[in-house]
């Protein structure tokens, strides 16, 4: 029964929106339609959803995990001679993934921020 409801509503709300039809719904509604019609509207409702779907998902950024000394400072707030200060003071870890090349984890940016938040309390 539920997944009988569920096409119901699925097929009025299409053809109210899709289609333009203009109704007021008082009792069920039956509409019956070819296999080729049937396909091609599920078609055209993917497409429009994942279309949609797609839009919204392609403005997300990936969170970062890793940051350089540039993008770490900036993510804590603080100037790069600050960070350079906490990172001596073994405040920040860091990790040397190269002879030039120095990591900082979000993880333990994070932890640092907890933590100077649990300092003011």
């Amino acid at each position: 029964m539920v997944i009988k409801n569920h096409a119901f509503i699925f097929v009025k709300n299409f053809l109210s929106t899709n289609l333009n039809f203009k109704f007021m719904l008082t009792s069920n509604l039956v509409v019956t339609l070819s296999i080729d019609d049937f396909s091609h509207l599920i078609k055209k409702v993917v497409r429009e959803e994942l279309s949609s779907l797609y839009s919204v998902v392609s403005t997300i950024e990936p969170v970062k995990e890793q940051f350089n000394y540039v993008e770490a400072a900036s993510y804590l707030k603080v100037s790069k001679p600050t960070f350079s200060k906490l990172r001596k003071e073994g405040k920040i870890p860091s990790y040397q993934v190269s002879e030039n090349r120095v990591i900082f984890l979000k993880s333990d940016l994070d932890n640092f921020i907890f933590n100077q938040k649990q300092k003011k309390q």
